[in-house]
């Protein structure tokens, strides 16, 4: 993974954190920029939302949806992240 990518992921999994430090129920997420424009964005966008539901196994992530098509955040892309983590804490908004 490049190493903007993993700053991301970090800076996500604190996030995460703190919002369950504070007594958060839900972490809404706009899910991000596609890279490849296939399925590896679908894949890398389920690896780092299941790093997520481990880092805060009490909150639910609610996934938003898009507002550009250079986004993820299609109906299909949330439902294909859906079936791919396999979380019932996992929920399109």
């Amino acid at each position: 993974m490049p190493e903007v990518q993993e700053r991301t992921v970090k800076a996500l999994v604190a996030a995460v954190r703190k919002a369950r430090e504070a007594g958060a129920e839900i972490f809404n997420l706009h899910i991000g920029w596609r890279v490849w424009m296939d399925h590896r964005d679908i894949e890398q966008a389920a690896e780092v939302i299941k790093k997520l539901l481990e880092a805060a196994p009490d909150i639910v992530v609610t996934l938003e949806t898009m507002y550009t098509r250079r986004m993820l955040g299609t109906f299909e892309d949330i439902r294909a992240i859906m079936e791919a983590v396999g979380s019932d804490r996992l929920r399109g908004s």
